[in-house]
Formats: structure tokens, sequence, C-alpha cells
């Protein structure tokens, strides 16, 4: 059985960035996605197994063709999912394809059938778990698996409905600072 036929569609391609706004520049004027939802300031806890820690980061969020695109600038140093990247010299790259669950512990036992390795947790600060797996095929990738619920995904498709009747003019770059 294949991702999409256990967790539905990929709803989310996210990549790791060492300068936000950089890269959201490059989404919006380059590549003509937007408008832009962010948060700076965000803080995660990272569970990768009886430990756990607090991660800050600056998050961007836009949709292109109703698939989300996620950008991620981890602030610190501390371990997380996330924090390989910055050691390296690429300023942008892919880190996940996400799905959409409803029933985490339901979807974490699909994940572990379908022969996916435990890669990280995160709790983020409305208490939505995401799981990260790895798959020998997929490189530097992983499959999140993001625990949704109908408030989540009201924001989501609310963000959605901007973006397509967005004027490519009016405020491309919706920032709220949660520090």
């Amino acid at each position: 059985m294949s991702l999409i036929e256990s967790f539905g569609p990929i709803r989310q391609y996210g990549y790791l960035v060492k300068d936000l706004d950089q890269a959201v520049d490059f989404w919006l004027n380059t590549v003509g996605v937007g408008p832009w939802f962010g948060y700076r300031g965000v803080t995660l806890v990272n569970e990768p197994d009886e430990t756990s820690n607090d991660i800050q980061l600056n998050v961007g969020l836009a949709y292109q063709n109703g698939v989300q695109i996620e950008l991620i600038h981890q602030l610190c140093d501390s371990p997380s999912p996330y924090r390989f990247f910055y050691d390296g010299t690429e300023t942008m790259m892919q880190q996940q394809i996400a799905f959409f669950c409803k029933d985490i512990h339901n979807a974490k036992e699909q994940a572990q059938s379908l022969g996916l390795m435990p890669a990280g947790s995160v709790l983020t600060p409305t208490g939505q778990r995401a799981l990260y797996y790895s798959h020998p095929a997929a490189d530097k990738i992983v499959i999140e698996l993001l625990e949704v619920d109908d408030t989540l995904l009201e924001g989501f498709s609310t963000f959605e409905q901007e973006s397509q009747t967005w004027d490519r003019k009016t405020d491309p770059y919706r920032m709220i600072d949660m520090s």
C-alpha cells in the first residue's frame, strides 16, 4: 500500500531555510507563490525519545494548487529534526513531504506497517504532533504525519482561499510575532 493510499493526498512540501525573509522573497518574486503567512518566534518541543527540548523557529506558509508550502528557519542550536541542515552550505533544501492525519496514533501504526522508520517528533504550540519518518529511497527527505483537528484545518483552508483570490499585490507577507 502506498503513502497516498494510507494517508490521503500530499498536503504539504516543507523546506529548511537559513533566512526566512530571503526564502519568502524567492518564492514570492521569483517563483510567484503567495501570499505568505508566517510566524516568528514559534516554540516547538522536540521529542526524540524520553527527553525533550525546545526549538525556536520562524515559519512561512503559502499555497500553490491546493498544496501547502512550508518554510522552516530554526533559530537556535538545539537538537531537532531540522538541525542537520544548518551545518551545511545550502540556503534551502526540501525537508519533508507531509500528510495531514486526524488520528495520529493510527497513522503511527500505519507508518510502521509500511516500513517507515521513525526519524523524529515535535509538538506544536497548539498541541499537535508532527511525526517524522525516513525511507531509504528518500535520502534526507522525511515523511511528516501532522496531527490536525478541525480548527487547524479551518485555518489552513483560510490561507488556501486567500491564495486563490490574492491580487499579487496586497499584503504579500503576513507575519505574526509569537515570541
